[in-house]
């Protein structure tokens, strides 16, 4: 069932006869039909289907539409399907589903079709499942890419197209809140997940899932009331904040229901003054905090972006937020103020003289509850556009690196108040008079999502009870059906690695091609070449000889300098001239080309052919 990479079904000669969408730089997609495969080359022959305009809707202006089955057709082409060509297609394709063929999704190489493709043919999915499917083989693809790929940077448009399922406020080409953005993937890839691998899915949610419960405690009878909820992060308000403990504690804070505001009671069956409040019951070995940056202006009812100081510090401790350490610091309190307030804030409110060894939070080690900053994605502009970088640690050597699109360079965190807070900032400028002029205007580039990671990780138990009672419930409900063969899964590493070794191995060919000393050895090889003197049975000398060559004759060619001729031409106008070289190198190439082809005819000839 996978769509992309070498795990796909479809591939070689199996592709002859199917019409493809084939990705191109430009970002458009265009239809071609595969007409052969050559097995030596692993090059596929297509051919472009003529692009046919949507026709006009309304009575005004029409156009009768010109025949285009009229038109001549495209001359083939031949070219490594999963690799494009430059400057054309991505090497990303899909399979245009026919009636005839299982329904499937294909980026790359793929699919499912026909009568031999086996057992996995029963295996249906819908159009949501499918899609949520190939935004996880991109992230797959993308992460192996920048774990293996020996380039300076990875190009992630197919991740981008298949963002389209996420359903972003704008189009995935335009730039969206980087918070819904991080939250719809992870709830998408938890699709694919829980469907096909659901130990990925367990350690996901241990990795991300935290949960909230809410409560709901009655004044007069005391009962609690739960209800549980997931989140992926916690949304700290910025607006008249200053710190990421204010946001947090914002989202925990206690509210008294009282007045006409009064609560329902199931116990009391009746309206009762309530207590409601909210805690963090299980908490993620990675905390990820949105910074509410971005807020609705009531005044012009736009979105605005706040950019006052917002500050976090390097650790974090979450006990005094959970559900743990308010249900302890309420049953330390002193009876009297828990039926005045029904509040279980801090203790040395109630009571000034105790000790501070008292602290019933002491009785929760703070190693379970301590956290390691281990990330900053900034936003830097405006709520209408602006720019997204980040500032990661190393987790191997503990340096930090900025990740600015394709630039990685290190970064001191202590520049992390400056870079991310935000705030107001000042500018002096001194004039030679001896004058000062201090000019203050507001940070635009400050940090909108904060990573945080567990320093005492919890152990995640990969044992697959729930998932395996939750199928048998659901087996239960079902009437009997013939059980399909399970498929076989495949990683991200056994279906990308290959292709990204094949991109290694180009990008490690094409650095070498581009040295200064490969292209002087080339040179030299010509002067070789093109030296008279140099007989068959002689030892090839590759010294260059410093005086004009004169032309050779044809008859006395030998044939390992017309193949060196052949190689250095396929270097020079295959490989050289198509790159942005500097005027100067470029005109000492073309008068080497000149030369080489005045010397002889026989290298003239092996030009031409």
């Amino acid at each position: 069932l996978r769509s992309t990479g070498g795990g796909a079904l479809a591939k070689g000669d199996a592709l002859i006869g199917k019409k493809i969408s084939l990705h191109w730089d430009s970002g458009q997609n265009f239809e071609a039909m595969v007409e052969g495969y050559n097995a030596d080359t692993d090059m596929h022959t297509i051919s472009y289907l003529p692009i046919v305009p949507g026709q006009q809707v309304g009575q005004h202006n029409q156009v009768p539409q010109p025949d285009f089955h009229s038109l001549p057709r495209e001359l083939p082409d031949e070219f490594i399907l999963s690799e494009g060509r430059p400057g054309k297609e991505t090497g990303a394709f899909e399979i245009c589903p026919s009636s005839n063929m299982a329904r499937t999704s294909v980026a790359g190489e793929s699919s499912l079709e026909g009568p031999d493709a086996g057992p996995t043919e029963e295996l249906k999915e819908s159009e949501d499942e499918a899609s949520s499917r190939k935004l996880l083989e991109e992230v797959q693809r993308t992460f192996v890419n920048l774990d293996e790929a020996r380039g300076r940077c990875y190009d992630p448009r197919a991740l981008v197209e298949a963002s389209h399922c996420l359903k972003l406020e704008f189009d995935v080409w335009q730039q969206n809140d980087a918070a819904e953005f991080a939250t719809k993937l992870l709830d998408r890839l938890e699709i694919s997940l829980k469907k096909w691998s659901p130990s990925h899915f367990k350690y996901l949610t241990h990795k991300f899932g935290l949960k909230t419960t809410k409560q709901k405690i009655c004044k007069e009878c005391g009962l609690k009331s739960n209800r549980e909820g997931d989140l992926i992060s916690i949304d700290c308000q910025v607006r008249n904040k200053s710190n990421i403990h204010e946001g947090i504690s914002a989202m925990c804070e206690e509210e008294l229901m009282d007045g006409e505001n009064k609560v329902g009671c199931d116990k009391c069956n009746k309206k009762t003054n309530t207590v409601l409040r909210t805690a963090v019951s299980q908490l993620s070995d990675v905390l990820v905090l949105s910074l509410k940056r971005f807020d609705l202006d009531y005044t012009t009812f736009e979105t605005v972006k706040i950019n006052s100081r917002y500050e976090f510090e390097e650790t974090l401790n979450m006990k005094q937020y959970t559900l743990e350490a308010k249900e302890l610091l309420e049953a330390a309190q002193p009876q009297e103020r828990k039926s005045e307030t029904g509040s279980m804030m801090d203790l040395g409110e109630s009571d000034a003289g105790n000790e501070e060894d008292s602290d019933p939070l002491a009785a929760l080690p703070d190693e379970d509850y301590e956290y390691r900053l281990a990330g900053v994605l900034v936003h830097a502009g405006v709520a209408q556009g602006g720019h997204y970088y980040s500032f990661v640690k190393d987790r191997t050597s503990g340096k930090w690196y900025r990740f600015d699109d394709e630039d990685v360079t290190p970064f001191d965190p202590k520049l992390i108040e400056q870079e991310c807070f935000g705030g107001k900032m000042k500018k002096e400028t001194k004039y030679p008079n001896g004058h000062v002029h201090t000019v203050e205007s507001e940070q635009f580039a400050n940090a909108l999502l904060v990573f945080y990671e567990k320093v005492k990780p919890s152990e995640f138990d990969d044992s697959d009870t729930e998932v395996k009672e939750s199928a048998s419930d659901t087996a239960m409900e079902e009437e009997p059906k013939s059980i399909a063969p399970k498929p076989k899964a495949s990683n991200g590493y056994e279906v990308f690695l290959p292709e990204v070794k094949k991109s290694n191995s180009t990008h490690s060919w094409q650095s070498f091609l581009l040295t200064d000393e490969f292209q002087a050895f080339v040179k030299e090889l010509l002067e070789v070449c093109t030296n008279p003197t140099q007989s068959s049975e002689d030892s090839m000398d590759i010294t260059p000889n410093s005086s004009p060559s004169p032309a050779i004759p044809i008859t006395e060619i030998e044939s390992w300098r017309l193949n060196i001729i052949n190689t250095s031409f396929s270097f020079v106008f295959d490989v050289l001239f198509h790159l942005a070289l500097d005027s100067n190198v470029r005109r000492i190439w073309t008068e080497k080309m000149i030369q080489l082809l005045s010397s002889s005819p026989a290298f003239s000839a092996v030009f031409v052919a």
